[in-house]
């Protein structure tokens, strides 16, 4: 047989928590704040990327074979 005063003790010792664990809010903006402004750096990083993306492969690749020389890939040495 359950002892039914332990579980109502259990039941108000998890409503009491879940009560401070909802009124607790003062870490959640700090959290969003860091996410926005990780958000406003990266999304424009990104948009770069995509509409520049062939443009700074072909840079990276001419500046790659102009310091290291084009034959050096694929000679498999």
């Amino acid at each position: 047989m359950v002892d039914l005063s332990s579980v109502r003790a259990r039941g108000l010792e998890f409503r009491e928590a879940v009560r401070r664990l909802h009124g607790n809010e003062t870490g959640a903006e700090e959290g969003m704040n860091k996410l926005l402004i990780f958000a406003m750096v990266a999304l424009p990083l990104l948009a770069l990327l995509i509409f520049f993306g062939n443009e700074i492969l072909t840079f990276a690749t001419d500046m790659w074979d102009k310091v290291f020389g084009a034959g050096a890939v694929g000679s498999g040495s």
